[in-house]
């Protein structure tokens, strides 16, 4: 059994580097230490990675689990998370939520350009993501129902590619932002995101659109397009179906 033992700083927080050395099925042990209290996770070490994408880490008990997750941020080490790396097939309402549950917040880590297909598919944390401003790519079903990210979601400039169903039902977030590089986005790409009010769209040319990219939004959706450019858009296809919700700006 390998022991980590880390310090927790002035909030409760602490962060344990894992090493990646350890054999498949190995228990660990995570301990924290904050004025004389102690915290111990138990966590297995993956046994199993599946096409080099998928790695599962099993915990002991639930219930070890911290109530104060705080925000997370993802950085793989290189520029790719691979597809489903995060993937859950456990919801929100399940007895059993997925290991983000608790979470206030996603970060992706700058360096990252691309997020893979189905890569964090399910996402239970609440509040904001933040991606980073080297995103190139975000694929298919990427972050397909999670249904707590909340408020407003800034596509970097830097993206050229919304995958189809990469935000499907997204039901919390309220507006969204997408920069200027942007050249395609798949079908339902935003669909189903119920409280969505206000897309701001920087690119003065519309970007080539699949289907239904904004259906089912909040009943209240404006679109906001550069000056000069609302007829493009309302006579491209994909957007053409939402023309009467866009403005210019």
């Amino acid at each position: 059994m390998t022991i980590y033992t880390g310090i927790a700083n002035e909030n409760g927080d602490f962060i344990i580097p894992l090493s990646i050395s350890y054999s498949g099925g190995q228990k660990i042990t995570v301990k924290a230490d904050k004025n004389g209290a102690e915290k111990s996770i138990e966590i297995y070490a993956p046994s199993e990675i599946v096409d080099d994408s998928n790695i599962f880490i099993e915990f002991s008990s639930t219930a070890l689990f911290p109530s104060n997750v705080g925000r997370i941020k993802i950085g793989s080490g290189e520029d790719v998370i691979s597809k489903m790396a995060f993937y859950s097939n456990t919801g929100v309402t399940s007895v059993y939520p997925n290991w983000a549950y608790r979470s206030t917040g996603l970060t992706i880590a700058e360096g990252i350009a691309s997020i893979g297909d189905s890569a964090f598919y399910q996402w239970s944390g609440s509040g904001s993501l933040e991606l980073p401003s080297s995103l190139i790519s975000i694929g298919v079903r990427c972050f397909i129902y999670s249904s707590r990210l909340s408020g407003h979601l800034n596509i970097p400039n830097a993206v050229e590619k919304v995958g189809a169903s990469a935000f499907f039902g997204c039901t919390e977030i309220t507006n969204i932002t997408i920069g200027n590089n942007i050249k395609s986005i798949g079908e339902l790409a935003f669909a189903n995101m119920s409280q969505l009010r206000e897309v701001y769209m920087s690119k003065v040319t519309p970007p080539t659109a699949g289907g239904n990219i904004l259906g089912s939004a909040h009943s209240t959706l404006k679109i906001y397009v550069p000056a000069g450019s609302l007829s493009a858009y309302q006579q491209a296809t994909g957007w053409s179906d939402f023309a009467a919700k866009m403005v210019e700006y």
